[in-house]
């Protein structure tokens, strides 16, 4: 949602002048799927858990590029502009859910991780 407390409380404040809501939560826990095949899991369906590993893959960017920014205020959904220049990277955007999964899967938090990943998307 944003890489900061003050980020966070700006968002809420706007919001509240647009009668709108801020949330934020790992979605996974809340998707039926993700319900079903975690009790499984947990209930020894594949046997003892060792180790996981998180993945994202994503045929793009997760965000529109600067230059498509205007068109973004044009469309009429300007209230989305300030959220997107707050919030943080992929990461702490959409990677969390995948990396709350292993968390509760395992019910325990990691000992050790490794983050491999590269900036292509970016163009530079």
């Amino acid at each position: 949602m944003a890489p900061d407390a003050a980020s966070c409380m700006k968002a809420s404040e706007l919001a509240k002048q647009k009668n709108l809501k801020v949330t934020a939560g790992t979605q996974r826990r809340h998707q039926a799927g993700y319900i079903e095949t975690i009790k499984r899991i947990q209930d020894g369906a594949i046997g003892d858990v060792t180790a996981l590993r998180a993945y994202w893959v994503n045929g793009g960017p997760i965000w529109p590029p600067a230059a498509n920014m205007g068109a973004l205020i044009s469309s009429g959904r300007s209230e989305l502009v300030p959220l997107h220049l707050a919030c943080g990277d992929h990461i702490c955007e959409q990677h969390v859910h995948n990396l709350d999964v292993c968390n509760w899967i395992m019910n325990a938090h990691p000992v050790k991780c490794w983050g491999m990943g590269a900036r292509q998307q970016l163009g530079r």
